[in-house]
């Protein structure tokens, strides 16, 4: 196979992983197939959102799904982190939403930034010592987290 051959095999392959996420289909390319693709892919990122961050999908309930599938049409999936990086990119983005949200809510999203951090690829591990200072309902919560040598300590005060 030459190279232009593979430049050709490339390019169609990057049509239609955008076409996934758009489900509009490329040229040559059942549109019906490549749409219900597509839906199928949004559900299953919305479900494993809802799973890394089950406060906020309990907290939300049956318009966790539709909020999730709007924004998931319009992202991309993150690089890095899977579905707990998916789920905090919806979050950030939808944060107005979460402003008032319970307590357990407010905690999930302060102990998920505790334990990691954003890049431009999506959430990596922290390493080292971090802390974390919020205000929880009346009370302040700290929590303080080291990672050395592969072994991770919390404490939550």
């Amino acid at each position: 196979m030459d190279d232009t051959a593979r430049a050709t095999i490339a390019q169609k392959q990057r049509e239609l992983l955008s076409s996934l996420r758009s489900g509009v289909a490329p040229e040559g390319f059942d549109a019906q197939q490549i749409r219900l693709c597509s839906r199928s892919l949004i559900r299953k990122r919305a479900r494993e959102a809802a799973e890394a961050w089950p406060a906020h999908a309990a907290w939300l309930g049956p318009r966790f799904g539709p909020l999730f599938e709007t924004f998931a049409s319009m992202h991309a999936p993150c690089a890095e982190g899977g579905p707990l990086a998916d789920g905090y990119q919806f979050i950030e983005h939808a944060s107005g939403k979460f402003a008032s949200a319970r307590r357990d809510v407010r905690f999930e999203w302060f102990m998920v930034q505790l334990r990691w951090y954003r890049t431009t690829e999506g959430l990596r591990p922290r390493t080292g010592l971090s802390v974390r200072i919020a205000q929880m309902g009346w009370r302040p919560v700290v929590a303080f987290r080291y990672v050395g040598r592969g072994v991770a300590r919390e404490w939550v005060l």
